[in-house]
């Protein structure tokens, strides 16, 4: 069973993945697709999507979507 998987089993009875959301990222994950080495898994951790963020024990993570959303909100408007 995938790490992702087992968590998303381990979640509270109601809280579900919706489909359109994407997928489950992990800090390490959020890292490589968008920040490579800018930014330590700490930072990661502290900073990004903070309204969104799923806290796992001490790890966290976000919906693939939800950080996109996010990382938009960021960018300067023409």
């Amino acid at each position: 069973m995938s790490r992702e998987n087992a968590l998303l089993k381990s979640l509270p009875v109601g809280i579900s993945a919706p489909r359109d959301r994407g997928r489950l990222l992990f800090p390490e994950d959020v890292k490589e697709k968008y920040f490579k080495p800018r930014h330590s898994i700490a930072w990661i951790k502290r900073n990004v999507a903070p309204h969104h963020r799923i806290q796992i024990g001490r790890t966290a993570a976000w919906f693939e979507r939800d950080v996109e959303v996010w990382l938009e909100t960021l960018r300067p408007r023409d």
